[in-house]
C-alpha cells in the first residue's frame, strides 16, 4: 500500500540528503563535488554518489514517487510495493547500500556530509528493522488507501498529467499495473487473516463504501474517464476516437472489477475477521511494533507515556 504521508516524507529526505551532500538532482555527474567543511573530497564524493544512486534506484523501483516529485521518465509503471518478491528486493537493497556506505570512513566527514552519512545509515537500519512488523499484511484501510489514491491519480487532478497522447497511454498502462496490485492486496490481507494480523471492523465498515463508489454501470460517470472528458482539443481525430475507446474498455473490463473485487471480498470474506479492538498493541507482536513505530517517527529512543 501506498502510505501518502510516508511518500511524501520519503522523498523530501531523500532531495534533502542530496542537498546536504552538496550535489542537486539536476546537476551532471561530472561537475565537481563541493565537500563539506572539514570533510575529505573523496569521502565527500563518494558519498555523494552513493546517496544519489540509492536515489535514482528508488525512483526506478517507485514510479510513483518519480511522478510526485515531477519525473516522468516511468510514468507508464506503478509498483507492486507490497508483493513479497519487491518487498524482499527492498531488504537486499538496503542490506547492499549499507555495505557499501560502510566502506566510506565517517570519521572523513563533517557537517552537513556527516549529517547526511548518519541519517542515510539511519534510514536504511529502520527499513530493514520494519521487515518485524508486516504492515503489508494491512494494505488498506479508510485513510491509508491506495485505491483511493488511484482515483485521485486517474481523475487527472493529481500528479500524473493528461496533456499529451503519451501522458494518456501511459495511464493505460498504469491501469494494467494497478489490477496487479488490487489482486495482491486480496493475496495479502488473506495471508493477515491467517496470522491474525487483521483491521478493526470500524475502519473496515468505511471502506466499502469508499471502493464502492468506483462500482458503477456508466462508464461515462466514472471518475476515471473526467481525462476523457477533459481532453486536449489539439489531439488528432483518430487519437481522441482510439483513447476514448480505450479508456472506457479499461474502465469497464479492469478498473470497475477490480475495485468490486476487493469490495466484495472485504465485505463477504474478510469483515467477519476483523476485530472489535482498534489498537495497534491488539495485535501479535503489536507492542514491539507501536515501540517501532514511535522510535522511527519521533528518532529518539522515548516510550509512548514519556513523549
Amino acid at each position: 500500500m501506498i502510505d501518502m504521508k510516508n511518500l511524501i516524507a520519503v522523498v523530501i529526505t531523500a532531495i534533502f540528503l542530496l542537498g546536504a551532500c552538496g550535489k542537486d538532482e539536476a546537476q551532471s555527474t561530472s561537475q565537481p563535488v563541493r565537500p563539506g567543511i572539514g570533510s575529505s573530497v573523496e569521502a565527500s564524493a563518494a558519498l555523494a554518489e552513493l546517496v544519489e544512486a540509492f536515489f535514482e534506484r528508488g525512483l526506478e523501483r517507485n514510479p510513483l514517487r518519480a511522478t510526485f516529485i515531477g519525473d516522468y521518465r516511468y510514468d507508464d509503471r506503478l509498483a507492486n510495493r507490497i508483493s513479497p518478491d519487491y518487498i524482499a528486493e527492498s531488504r537486499a537493497i538496503d542490506r547492499e547500500y549499507l555495505d557499501k556506505l560502510s566502506r566510506i570512513d565517517a570519521e572523513e566527514l563533517s557537517g552537513q556530509d556527516r549529517l547526511s552519512y548518519d541519517m542515510f545509515k539511519l534510514d536504511r537500519e529502520l527499513a530493514l528493522e520494519s521487515e518485524k512488523f508486516p504492515s503489508q499484511l494491512l494494505p488498506v484501510n479508510q485513510f491509508r488507501s491506495f485505491p483511493n489514491s488511484f482515483i485521485q491519480l486517474g481523475s487527472g487532478s493529481s500528479t500524473h498529467q493528461f496533456k499529451t497522447v503519451k501522458n494518456y497511454d501511459d495511464f493505460l498502462s498504469r491501469i494494467d499495473d494497478f489490477v496487479v496490485y488490487m489482486n495482491q492486496i486480496i493475496i495479502n490481507m488473506r495471508a493477515g487473516v491467517d496470522e491474525g494480523i487483521v483491521n478493526p471492523r470500524v475502519l473496515m465498515q468505511k471502506v466499502q463504501p469508499q471502493l464502492g463508489s468506483q462500482i458503477i454501470n456508466d462508464v461515462e460517470k466514472s471518475t476515471f474517464y473526467t481525462p476523457i472528458r477533459n481532453m486536449p482539443g489539439d489531439f488528432s481525430k483518430e487519437d481522441r476516437q482510439r483513447l476514448t475507446a480505450a479508456y472506457s474498455e479499461a474502465i469497464s473490463t479492469k478498473i470497475i472489477p477490480a475495485f468490486k473485487r476487493v469490495r466484495d471480498f472485504i465485505r463477504d470474506e474478510y469483515m467477519p475477521e476483523t476485530r472489535d479492538t482498534v489498537g495497534l498493541a491488539d495485535l501479535p507482536g503489536g507492542r514491539g511494533w507501536y515501540e517501532f513505530l514511535v522510535r522511527r517517527t519521533t528518532t529518539t529512543h522515548l516510550t509512548a507515556d514519556e513523549i
